[in-house]
């Protein structure tokens, strides 16, 4: 699958690195995505031409690097939480994603929403998509060093245990962005039409979008999804290869 299957987009935040929006989100709390990927190794795509990315789906153990830190936490002289977490105050952090950072072509769904499948636009008219924090959102993440303990411990030759060569060869989730109050905003070059104001107030009507997900025309050129409720997403991941771990070696 490209990589539009997966992400909306990516933007470099502060001196986090490069974080990729995820298209269709993630439960934090699914056993299978979400906050089980922080910490697993992930399929990590570098072909020829294209931008490199991981597939958002764990291919081993989940949390396989997490695991082996909170095994030998006081191995590592690691003192307190294995993650950390930064909170983001509501209201005061946006994330645009330009023309130029976004993947997706053609039609597709609304971006980064709960039930998003019901409404499709059309990516080759959007001008950017800009993502508001709301109350709760907060960064989730394994320190670098933490990591460097680990590849420390065993000189730099993973064993089984935390994925062998798989390791060397693919990446690891390394931090998340989650959020249950939050708002996408999309910006077309176009006047959205008649007929997808209609399509507009059918998706508002939906039973299961009542308190969770309510778009409107914001401007004739901008949407914007409210989302709220009490059911985190995963939005965004950073992850990193096992020569980015080598580097945080103390």
């Amino acid at each position: 699958m490209a990589i539009d299957s997966y992400y909306i987009g990516r933007d470099k935040i502060d001196t986090k690195g490069l974080c990729f929006f995820l298209k269709q989100l993630q439960e934090r709390d699914a056993s299978g995505g979400g906050r089980a990927l922080l910490g697993s190794i992930v399929d990590y795509i570098d072909a020829l031409f294209q931008i490199t990315y991981v597939v958002p789906a764990s291919i081993t153990t989940p949390q396989i690097l997490l695991l082996d830190l909170q095994k030998r936490k006081n191995d590592y002289g690691i003192q307190g939480d294995i993650t950390l977490k930064t909170s983001i105050a509501a209201g005061t952090a946006t994330t645009k994603l330009t023309k130029k950072s976004l993947f997706s072509a053609g039609v597709g769904p609304f971006p980064s929403i709960p039930l998003g499948a019901s409404l499709s636009l059309d990516f080759n008219r959007i001008k950017s998509v800009t993502y508001e924090h709301g109350t709760g959102s907060y960064y989730e993440y394994i320190p670098m060093g933490y990591l460097g303990k680990i590849y420390s411990r065993v000189k730099g030759r993973p064993t089984q245990e935390i994925g062998g060569k798989l390791l060397t060869r693919e990446a690891v989730v390394v931090e998340c962005l989650f959020a249950k109050n939050y708002s996408v905003v999309v910006e077309s070059t176009e006047k959205f039409s008649s007929d997808f104001a209609v399509k507009l107030d059918a998706f508002n009507a939906l039973p299961n979008s009542t308190g969770k997900v309510a778009i409107s025309k914001a401007t004739e050129t901008t949407l914007k999804a409210e989302v709220s409720g009490d059911t985190y997403y995963l939005v965004a991941l950073f992850s990193a290869l096992w020569a980015d771990i080598a580097r945080a070696v103390s």
